[in-house]
């Protein structure tokens, strides 16, 4: 093999790679505007958590009610091992920046309808904790 295709080879090769290794497109964006947006982002650091969140729709924002109040939460099993939680106001703070930074992925902006996903509850703590 000649030294310029060994070279391209292995140019190919470390681009796919690094396309494998890199986390799903948009979702460092998003993590960042939830952040932002003053979602709090609790870590999968025990056995319940991790059990929980791979039960969860990944890289999605959804809502989960809890004694009548509706929560947003989005699970990221990749990036932070990680759910980031929210309610009504950081959800239209997120609105608002996904707005400002003009998003166009209509999914990325709207949180389906009350799902019933199966969170547990249990392990991540009450919301006057992690919101309060």
């Amino acid at each position: 093999m000649k030294k310029v295709e060994r070279m391209g080879a292995v140019f190919l090769l470390g681009s796919v790679l690094i396309g494998c290794a890199a986390p799903q497109k948009g979702t460092v964006q998003e993590e960042g505007l939830l952040s932002a947006a003053g979602f709090k982002a609790i870590h999968a650091d025990d056995t319940g958590k991790r059990r929980n969140l791979a039960v969860l729709p990944e890289h999605r924002l959804v809502t989960e009610t809890k004694e009548g109040v509706v929560y947003y939460v989005y699970a990221d099993p990749t990036v932070c091992r990680c759910i980031y939680f929210g309610d009504e106001e950081t959800y239209r703070e997120y609105r608002r920046l996904a707005l400002d930074r003009r998003l166009t992925d209509q999914k990325a902006m709207k949180a389906k309808p009350d799902q019933r996903v199966g969170l547990d509850w249990g392990v991540w703590g009450e919301p006057d904790w992690w919101l309060g």
